[in-house]
């Protein structure tokens, strides 16, 4: 179905507007995190080969492509926040734009757009915004999306053919975990090839030559492939539970745009679309994409190397996004009217929402930063050694802390046999070692066994989770004396117990 006239192209400049303000306020004015800081270290490495050496060492579990872009917008633009997120704020936005071009050909445009608008709803909108693969990997899931639909519709059949390894190309030098995009178009494709009863060589090829990519995925895994997380595999019942998770931030809106969308059309003659909206070899390819959080929690059934995170299934949103569409168009006999009750409600929740959100929060990241950290930077100022016991909070302390204060910023590596009591323990123990090797750090990394060994007297900033230090330290002769409590976090002055 072709739209007609401006008003599509007009919603499309209105969204893209909307998006790029919002989601590049945040990009702008979000301090970065550790995984962020991790990309941002890696690409700024003196050469390709640093880079590479340092992925292969275990530093970053993500695949090259993501910090080689970051390393281009680098060279482009400097490597300031806009600069080191710009590579995800572009994919994320070519990914609505692709689902928009990918429905309007089955639905009418109204109904496409609000396709569009889904996923900004649901939890993915952050990592629109955020220094990591994500958003390249679903600009690449939608550059493949368009391009197989376009060769089962026989459109441009080569440059189709080109985009389907183009995308999953991108999307598997990114980011391992959404592998998973192989699920949605290899089920889509087998149901076309059972209904057209013959084989479509050339589609499959594209699929297969996008797959020698992933020969380096066990020398980016072979530094850490021996680490098990006993305990942290989620059963096959938190699968619904991802579900209500992910679609919570969705709920409230959708249900007032679909009430306000009953409402407007409440006086309209119902009619019953007599054909299917989509044809049956997409309607298995959106259900492939729901599908694709299940191998992480059927794999952790099988092996404690698996953990699952919420961000590894958002390839399901996509296909959300497209049932979402279909449903309302088949649900309202296409009525534009209900399309664009729902689309305005949406767009206009988004605009208060995530408006309020970027403006509100457009504030220096640094002093950002520091301001939330402020009883770690009154101990730093002090003198003594500051040991954190988080792995992100050390690594960001040295990003935005002045090298002087940062130089007093230490992350102690546990005794083996203390390490091995505590699951996460080892795993960031490796991490932070490995930071301290790679990245020009000015924070301090040391051992227990060398750190113990003084006697001066240091502060301990550590949570309730991290539980090693409240084992070790009074067994040792440590005296641990609060000094202050903030959200969870405590700071600690720890002597020497006097003999």
């Amino acid at each position: 179905m072709k739209p007609q006239g401006r008003t599509p192209i007009f919603w499309l400049a209105a969204v893209s507007l909307f998006y790029f303000v919002c989601a590049g306020l945040r990009a702008i004015y979000r301090p970065m995190w550790y995984d962020e800081l991790v990309t941002w270290h890696i690409s700024r490495l003196p050469t390709i080969g640093a880079m590479w050496a340092a992925i292969c060492s275990g530093v970053d579990q993500e695949m090259p492509l993501t910090h080689l872009m970051v390393r281009f917008s680098h060279v482009l633009f400097g490597d300031g926040n806009l600069a080191t997120r710009l590579p995800m704020l572009i994919g994320f936005w070519i990914m609505l734009l692709c689902i928009y071009r990918f429905l309007s050909r089955r639905v009418t445009w109204p109904f496409a757009l609000l396709g569009l608008l889904f996923p900004m709803l649901t939890y993915m909108w952050p990592y629109s915004f955020e220094g990591r693969a994500y958003g390249i990997a679903l600009a690449g899931v939608g550059i493949a999306l368009v391009s197989w639909q376009n060769a089962a519709d026989d459109r441009a059949r080569p440059w189709s053919l080109i985009g389907i390894t183009f995308g999953l190309l991108v999307v598997l030098s990114t980011q391992a975990t959404l592998a998973v995009v192989g699920i949605p178009f290899a089920l889509g494709e087998a149901v076309r090839t059972y209904d057209r009863r013959r084989i479509d060589w050339p589609v499959w090829c594209a699929f297969a030559a996008s797959c020698p990519i992933v020969a380096i995925y066990p020398l980016v895994r072979a530094a850490v492939k021996h680490f098990t997380f006993p305990g942290m595999q989620p059963g096959i019942q938190r699968f619904p539970v991802f579900y209500d998770q992910a679609l919570l931030p969705a709920i409230f809106p959708m249900l007032v745009a679909v009430g306000i969308a009953c409402w407007v059309n409440r006086r309209e003659k119902r009619v019953e679309l007599e054909q299917a909206v989509l044809p049956r070899y997409e309607a298995a390819l959106l259900i492939g994409f729901l599908l694709t959080p299940l191998p992480f929690f059927v794999a952790g059934r099988l092996s404690n190397q698996f953990v699952f995170f919420p961000r590894y299934g958002m390839l399901a949103m996509i296909g959300l996004a497209g049932w979402l569409a279909v449903f309302a168009f088949r649900v309202s006999a296409g009525s534009a009217r209900a399309a664009m009750a729902m689309v305005l409600t949406v767009f206009l929740w988004l605009v208060a929402a995530r408006g309020k959100e970027a403006f509100a929060t457009a504030h220096d990241p640094d002093s950002t930063w520091r301001d939330d950290w402020q009883v770690l930077a009154q101990a730093l100022s002090k003198g003594p050694p500051v040991v954190v016991s988080s792995n992100e909070v050390f690594l960001e302390g040295d990003h935005y802390f002045s090298a002087d204060l940062a130089s007093h910023l230490y992350w102690v590596t546990a005794d083996p046999e203390v390490a091995r009591r505590h699951d996460w323990l080892p795993f960031a123990d490796f991490f932070t070692v490995n930071d301290a090797k790679t990245f020009p750090l000015h924070a301090q990394v040391t051992s227990w066994k060398e750190f113990g060994a003084r006697t001066q007297p240091f502060y301990l900033y550590t949570d309730t989770q991290h539980q090693w230090f409240y084992e070790v330290l009074p067994s040792q002769g440590w005296r641990l004396t609060e000094q202050s409590v903030n959200d969870g976090w405590i700071m600690y002055l720890v002597e020497r117990e006097k003999q």
